[in-house]
């Protein structure tokens, strides 16, 4: 079985249980001497084997609600860098100060043109 991670604080009750589990089997180990220390051994095999898979278990759903989490933030993310995205594509593109200057001075012809047209249409 693969090797267990042991970060959150279930997975370390789990662990600690195991151990005393193994503590006391290791108690009654001169009951099993000298002929059945072959069923010793694989009881404590056994109560290794039980507990390993409890904490793989328990790795496996850690695991899997964390990448559900990331999965969330990143699309959070991503959500924030189109929208960020978008809001600077609204913004006119910056050009070379000569097409720049051409463009005021389209502006103010438009301007100038505009309070001709004003006054002309006063008199």
């Amino acid at each position: 079985m693969k090797p267990v991670e042991i970060v959150t604080s279930e997975e370390r009750a789990v662990w600690l249980e195991r151990q005393t589990e193994l503590r006391k089997h290791n108690l009654v180990k001169c009951n099993y001497y000298p002929n059945k220390l072959d069923e010793w051994a694989e009881k404590s095999k056994e109560i290794m084997r039980e507990y390993n898979f409890q904490l793989h278990e328990m790795n496996k759903n850690r695991k899997e609600t964390n990448k559900n989490q990331n999965e969330i933030k990143i699309t959070r993310i991503n959500k924030r860098k189109r929208t960020s995205i978008e809001e600077n594509n609204k913004e006119p593109l910056r050009r070379s100060g000569r097409i720049a200057a051409d463009s005021v001075k389209q502006k103010e012809n438009i301007a100038v043109e505009a309070l001709l047209s004003l006054r002309i249409a006063r008199l």
